[in-house]
């Protein structure tokens, strides 16, 4: 489960991103974040993975401070699917979506097998393996930041406007 116990995002210039949120998500449920541009939906998620440090309060996964886990490790056992997909242009699709099992030390060949199966499982045809992202629809684009998001096996997918 993941617990947001009064987190507020306050940056130096006064902007207040998250006023004392409180939301707690259960394991196996799909939670949706709803609101106008600017409430801070975005900026919550990325509290989540640590990409934004709350100001005050404290998120919890599974019962532990999210703080007391090292950064890289909280990121890598989730899976992020963020807004316009944020794949790597110079990659090519099929290491795209095998990046993570790579840094966790997943074979390049057992990771491509991996990404492979992944795009079918997202509808991606596998002959766009070799193309690299600019040569994709923007909707062919976002599934394969799904298929990296589910590369290895995340018990946390967090998604931004997927």
């Amino acid at each position: 489960m993941i617990r947001i116990d009064s987190v507020s995002k306050r940056y130096p210039d006064g902007t207040v991103a998250v006023d004392r949120l409180s939301l707690d998500i259960p394991d196996r449920a799909i939670t949706v974040l709803v609101g106008p541009s600017g409430c801070g939906k975005t900026t919550t998620l990325r509290m989540i993975n640590r990409m934004v440090e709350p100001s005050e309060g404290r998120i919890l996964l599974d019962g532990e401070d999210i703080r007391d886990r090292p950064v890289n490790s909280l990121r890598r056992s989730m899976g992020y699917v963020i807004q316009n997909a944020g794949l790597f242009q110079h990659r090519t699709i099929i290491d795209n979506i095998a990046t993570v099992p790579r840094l966790l030390g997943t074979s390049k060949r057992v990771a491509r097998e991996q990404a492979a199966e992944l795009m079918e499982r997202v509808g991606l045809d596998t002959a766009l393996a070799r193309r690299y992202p600019y040569q994709l629809s923007g909707g062919q684009q976002q599934r394969v930041g799904v298929a990296r998001a589910l590369a290895a096996d995340p018990p946390v997918l967090l998604m931004d406007e997927p």
